[in-house]
Formats: C-alpha cells, structure tokens, sequence
C-alpha cells in the first residue's frame, strides 16, 4: 500500500494483516491500495506485538552521513536516504504512535530533497487559497481552526508546503488526534503565513524578513535538528519568504480575525 501526501508517495510494507488493517483505518483517505511499488520511499514495518505500552520516552534522533536513526526503548527505525529505504521495528501492545512519528520523519526528510518542507502550522483553505497559521505548541492553532470551521481544515497542527511549477501549495496531512480538526487530503496555493502571538486585542503586523525567517525555522520538524541541513533551510526559506508575505498576529482566544486580514490583503493586493 502506498502513503501519499500531495506528490509524495511512501510504499509500507507489512506482512502483519492486523497492522495492515489498522494503518488503512489510521491514514484512511491517504492510502493508496496497490501493488505497484512506484514511490519516493519504502518503508518496512516489523511488528512484535508485547505487553509493553505506549512510553512517553522521547525517541533519540541521530544523523550519520547517508543514515538517520531514531529510536526509544521499544521502538527503532533507520533510514538509508541514498537507496530511500527505511526499516521500522516495534516492540509494542499498540505501534500506531510509533508508526506515525516515523511516518512523520520520513515525510519530512522527503519533503526537504523534494525542495519543500513540513511546517507545525494550520492550514485553512477560504476562497480556495490556503492560510497558514503557526507558532509553538499552545499558541492557538487548533483554536484557529475550530473559529474558521466553516472554511475548509487542511490540518491544525501540521502542513506539507511544496514549491509546485514554481507556486507554493499547502497539503493537509493525516497526522492528528481526536481533540484536533479532522484533517482533509486537498491542498491550495499559499496566501499567507502568521505567526500566532495571545494578546488582548486583535492586530496584524508585517513579520521582519530576519524574525519570520528564525520563527519559521524552529516551526519545521525534523530539519532543523542537523545543523547540515541548515543553510540548505535557509535558502529554501528565503525562496518561500520571496513569494509568501509573513505577519505576526495577535489576538485573544476565540477572536474574530478574518476581517483583520481581509483589510490588509484589500488594501494591499
């Protein structure tokens, strides 16, 4: 079966028929369900079901030449980034939040060599153009989601951008909890990024090309934790600040905003 996030395709491969089952239920509308073994990556799932529950141990990252590795004590995944190949092993009751921090990383480092990367942000679709918010854990994202409801909800808390024919495009990804918005496979040309910042009124200001550069690397996963990656980051996210304009926003919890917005994109357009 193939995971696919805008053109980005992972092949998982499990011989266990309850994992199997489970992952066509966890990711849903992102699973392609072929033989064909035509993608960016392939991923080996080996599964050991065991009494051990999910821990809270952080898995530890390292980068060593054409390898990554993460691991914690019951779960290990290395990644071959010059044959994109990756082999997962669980040692777990349930493996589904292991299976999806790893998906995480392997989209995140394909994202990057496809010239994009993922951001820790919401994205909402309104008048089929994508805006996205971001800012730290807390800072309001699934809040600003859950206020824009009517519109559509690519993700509240994680976005694929990709440079597509020289445009840059925001894609929901399947990465979620039940207290978050029901993410949707769709995508749309970006607007827009603001940097969420709590305060007790409402107002937008133009993001410092220097600031939105530093915040917007600290909001990319993954990436930003090898500092070989990071004049390559940089550059990229020049080229996105080139096309994108970048603002800080400031409001109180459960503020309208939109119209805040529509005034700066009408005068401004």
């Amino acid at each position: 079966m193939i995971f696919k996030v805008g053109d980005i395709s992972i092949s998982i491969n499990c011989s266990n028929d309850i994992l199997r089952r489970g992952i066509l239920s966890q990711y849903n509308e992102f699973i392609l369900e072929t033989n064909e073994n035509v993608s960016d990556f392939i991923l080996e799932i080996d599964w050991e079901p065991s009494y051990h529950d999910r821990l809270q141990e952080e898995f530890v990252i390292k980068f060593i030449d054409n390898y990554i590795t993460a691991s914690n004590q019951f779960s290990s995944v290395r990644f071959d980034l010059k044959n994109n190949v990756g082999v997962l092993q669980i040692n777990l009751r349930d493996p589904f939040y292991a299976i999806d921090y790893f998906l995480r990383i392997c989209l995140s480092l394909i994202a990057f060599n496809h010239g994009g990367f993922l951001l820790h942000s919401a994205g909402i679709v309104r008048n089929d153009l994508a805006y996205l918010f971001f800012g730290p854990s807390g800072s309001g994202k699934t809040t600003i989601a859950k206020n824009s409801s009517n519109f559509k909800i690519l993700n509240d808390d994680l976005i694929l951008i990709l440079n597509q024919n020289g445009k840059w495009k925001a894609y929901g990804t399947p990465f979620w909890n039940p207290t978050q918005e029901t993410p949707r496979n769709d995508n749309a040309h970006v607007k827009g990024a603001f940097y969420i910042i709590k305060d007790d009124k409402v107002h937008l200001d133009t993001l410092y090309r220097s600031k939105a550069l530093g915040l917007l690397i600290a909001g990319i996963p993954i990436i930003n934790a090898n500092k070989d990656y990071i004049y390559r980051t940089i550059a990229l996210l020049e080229e996105f600040l080139n096309d994108i304009p970048a603002f800080e926003l400031r409001l109180p919890k459960g503020a309208h905003f939109w119209e805040v917005i529509d005034d700066y994109f009408g005068k401004y357009d």
